[in-house]
């Protein structure tokens, strides 16, 4: 089996579609970036959702692959902490790269705007070394200051998802000009590698193929990526795995995990519910398969 790029934006459309597939969307945007971030930012996208009065509900949101910047308006967002209990988050957030399973609580007329970044941009473009982001979630003024304050104040205050693409764009585009903005090209190259072949490639591999050692790749992958290209590569197959039942809900849970790349079904059930906290049987029971990685990216 064959993962194939998106040819067009509707397979985008199709991600929304699945951030908010138990709630009523309102409003649903998506677009890519500007030329000055295209290196940098993935794409960005923004909903807007309706709660009936005294109603919230939960989403659980799996290990995808890419940092994010998403910022909140309106309504209220709370995430659950290791004792269940939810928590307030900020209004603006970054948000790196998860290796488990997070459940958000939503409630009132509640929207959200969110940036994707490429894989190893984030260190890049938030100055700051991106395994400090690693299984976090954290408020944009811890990053960007009174700046990132700022930005939550405008976003709230901007009467459309179009404006408010262009103030985060704005925003964005004034750090990358920034000449210690600039992505690390090895990372680039590695993680041009590892998404290619579905996470199956071995690290050694990687190292071998870009011309460094792996204990430098990894250093170098820690700062731009966020956590070690062995984790990465370990989402990356779960993300394939969502892609490949994503096109074809028929195929067996043994021909998964051998067309995913697992070393057999094991190994995949126990990679799978540490992504998801639920046995892939259990999971696509109750989800419908969708990968947010190979929806951008083959």
């Amino acid at each position: 089996m064959v993962i194939q790029r998106a040819a067009d934006e509707s397979r985008l459309y199709n991600f929304c579609r699945y951030r908010s597939a138990i709630l009523l969307v309102m409003k649903c945007s998506i677009r890519k970036p500007c030329s000055a971030l295209a290196g940098y930012v993935m794409c960005l996208w923004s909903l807007e959702h309706r709660h009936r009065a005294g109603e919230s509900c939960v989403q659980q949101m799996v290990p995808t692959g890419y940092v994010e910047l998403e910022l909140y308006f309106g309504g209220c967002a709370r995430i659950a902490g290791a004792d269940r209990q939810f928590n307030r988050q900020p209004s603006g957030l970054i948000c790196g790269l998860q290796s488990a399973p997070t459940e958000v609580e939503l409630s009132g007329d509640l929207g959200v705007i969110a940036v994707v970044l490429h894989p190893g941009a984030a260190g890049a473009l938030l100055g700051l070394p991106a395994k400090l982001l690693s299984n976090a979630r954290v408020d944009v003024v811890d990053i960007f200051g009174p700046d990132g304050a700022r930005l939550n104040e405008r976003i709230a205050d901007a009467p459309s998802a179009e404006e408010r693409f262009s103030l985060i764009e704005a925003f964005l585009v004034k750090r990358c000009t920034d000449p210690a903005a600039t992505i690390d090209p090895v990372v680039h190259g590695a993680v041009q590698r590892i998404s290619r072949s579905g996470g199956v490639v071995t690290i050694d591999e990687v190292a071998r193929q870009i011309g460094i050692s792996r204990r430098h790749l990894e250093r170098k992958f820690a700062h731009s990526v966020g956590v070690p290209p062995k984790v990465f590569a370990k989402m990356l197959r779960f993300q394939r795995a969502l892609a490949l039942k994503q096109q074809d809900e028929r195929i067996s849970l043994t021909e998964l995990a051998y067309a995913a790349g697992y070393a057999d079904q094991a190994h995949f059930i126990h990679d799978f519910k540490s992504m998801t906290g639920l046995p892939p049987r259990a999971y696509f029971k109750r989800e419908k398969a969708f990968s947010e990685f190979y929806a951008y990216c083959a």
